[in-house]
């Protein structure tokens, strides 16, 4: 990531290696496990030109890849 807020990961992707970049990075953070981790992880994908005209393109849950 090249900026993190809080609970937010931002990337700057080339667009050539978007999707391939979009599954490792999804994969990455739902496939998380720790013994103290009782809830589902969640992540949801934006993209746009600045922060403030993002579109949600994508949500993922751990539960889905349990």
């Amino acid at each position: 990531p090249i900026m993190m807020i809080h609970d937010d990961l931002t990337f700057s992707i080339p667009k050539d290696k978007f999707d391939e970049a979009l599954e490792e990075i999804v994969y990455q953070e739902l496939s998380f496990s720790a013994p103290w981790l009782n809830v589902p992880l969640s992540v949801e994908a934006e993209r746009g030109p600045n922060l403030y005209d993002m579109e949600v393109f994508g949500s993922w849950s751990s539960k889905e890849i349990q």
